[in-house]
């Protein structure tokens, strides 16, 4: 357990992420978690078991440096990724954990409640009933940049932040003009663990033109 502890920190650290001993320990304890529903409730690929903890943990914590705000949604959070580890490095925040399926909705309350996230809140709905508005919202595998920018961009806060993972090939074709976007930026991401580079698009919210006097 203690070398288990020591090379996962070991990884954190190369990201250049900050994690304390507390958060460290409930990371540990959220990727078990992860791995005892993932035998009956598919939360990962089988294929990624392996490579866990570079793949999901790893490469869900180096999006901390871009989180804007203090209100953070995971879009179609699935198994917690990247939500549930970016509210163990930033508890200072809080995380609205969007999955409008069941059974893994049904496991995020109860990673919610084993690791005693109060920063959190799980929303099992579709985004579109959603009534508050974010600082960040964050996306994972849901769908490309377009689509995901027209579906959240009505409830980002203005100079909010889309945050699209991505590999860096779907990045490279993802800079278009977006409607109601003041800036589109491809950042590609070397996760330490992985032999390859993860990308992100990130998506910033025009401010109100009528706020500026326009």
């Amino acid at each position: 357990m203690v070398a288990d502890t020591q090379r996962l920190g070991q990884l954190i650290t190369s990201a250049g992420v900050s994690l304390d001993s507390v958060g460290l320990a409930k990371l540990i304890e959220y990727r078990d978690l992860l791995l005892r529903w993932n035998q009956v409730t598919n939360l990962v690929s089988r294929k990624d078991i392996d490579r866990l903890e570079a793949r999901h943990l790893v490469d869900s914590l180096t999006l901390v440096p871009w989180l804007n705000g203090e209100r953070i949604a995971d879009l179609g959070s699935g198994g917690g990724l990247p939500g549930i580890p970016l509210a163990l490095a930033s508890p200072e925040r809080h995380f609205t954990l969007v999955e409008r399926r069941e059974r893994k909705a049904r496991f995020l309350e109860q990673a919610k409640l084993d690791l005693g996230l109060a920063n959190v809140e799980v929303f099992a709905r579709d985004w579109q009933h959603m009534e508050h508005s974010f600082d960040t919202v964050v996306s994972r595998g849901v769908a490309g940049v377009e689509a995901v920018w027209k579906l959240v961009e009505p409830k980002l806060a203005m100079a909010g932040t889309l945050i699209v993972m991505s590999t860096t090939r779907d990045a490279a074709t993802a800079t278009v003009s977006l409607s109601g976007a003041a800036s589109v930026r491809e950042v590609a991401i070397d996760v330490p663990g992985m032999d390859h580079t993860h990308g992100i698009v990130v998506v910033i919210k025009q401010t109100d033109k009528r706020a500026d006097g326009a």
